[in-house]
């Protein structure tokens, strides 16, 4: 069942009624009569709910127009977190919708003085992108891919483009750091090897990207994923503007990573603190024995 809100003003509503009012048909649970869904200002869904809930919740109405859905999940070097915020920053993207869960570690993001999701959801004309401040629990990987996987499909997505790091122990001796794709379609992997990127021929993918990738897979939606070697240690924002370059040139995106690069000293001190808690996170999965990735 679900409870419709709107606000007070709108054509056939009540002003009497206060700054909010709710209608709801008991029977259907839709808006009752007379109430136009044009102004709903959010849906309540009314029902159990179980702490393996992952749900999406979303801040606008009007329909995506077959969006490119980027996402960055942190993992190693924090290589998705450093170049998902730089996008949503550079492209001065639109908040439309978050991420949220019990089973989700309790914090809540202050940005510009406002409390919100640490797993959030930006828009600007066809693209998309995930935003997370926070690592994924191991447990929680399936449930979050899943999820994403599901808002993917409703929304008609064209596809899913996955950012990560890959743990490189010589990275310190690269001057510019090597960026591996991987597809889930025949045609993706044509693109990719088009602009003359590596491929992983052979390997493993842990975490959340990982998932994703087979799960697009199982359910043929195309997908890519741009990897960058990475430090296992610390923030590597050059690792995360290597993934964009190669992003950006197989899905032909103007960005400049120019200014991240300007930046990167300050972001390395700024995202220490979700660093450590993916390194915790990433040691989870280890502990679990996959075997590292392998070109």
């Amino acid at each position: 069942m679900e409870i419709y809100v709107f606000s007070s003003g709108g054509p056939s509503l009540p002003a009497s009624r206060g700054p909010l009012s709710v209608y709801l048909n008991s029977n259907t649970g839709s808006p009752a009569r007379g109430a136009s869904k044009a102004f709903c200002s959010c849906v309540i869904t009314m029902g159990e709910e179980t702490e393996s809930t992952v749900k999406i919740i979303d801040l606008r109405f009007e329909k995506l127009d077959n969006p490119i859905v980027v996402e960055g999940f942190p993992s190693v070097g924090l290589v998705g977190a450093i170049a998902t915020e730089y996008l949503t920053s550079k492209l001065k993207m639109k908040y439309i919708g978050y991420m949220k869960s019990k089973r989700f570690p309790p914090i809540t993001l202050i940005k510009d003085g406002i409390p919100t999701a640490p797993i959030r959801i930006y828009a600007k004309d066809n693209l998309v992108v995930f935003v997370s401040d926070t690592a994924v629990p191991p447990a929680m990987v399936h449930d979050v891919a899943d999820c994403i996987v599901d808002w993917v499909q409703k929304h008609q997505a064209k596809q899913i483009v996955s950012i990560g790091g890959i743990a490189q122990s010589a990275r310190q001796q690269e001057d510019e750091p090597n960026v591996y794709g991987v597809a889930t379609t025949a045609r993706e992997m044509k693109k990719i090897e088009n602009v003359g990127l590596e491929t992983i021929h052979l390997g493993f993918l842990t975490g959340v990207y990982g998932v994703l990738m087979m799960e697009c897979a199982e359910r043929g939606i195309p997908a890519m994923g741009f990897l960058a070697d990475a430090h296992y240690e610390y923030p590597d924002p050059a690792a995360a503007a290597a993934a964009l370059d190669a992003m950006a040139k197989v899905l032909k995106l103007k960005i400049s990573t120019k200014p991240l690069l300007e930046t990167a000293d300050r972001i390395e001190s700024k995202m220490q603190a979700l660093m450590s808690q993916t390194k915790k996170a990433m040691e989870g999965m280890e502990s679990q024995q996959y075997p590292s990735i392998y070109r």
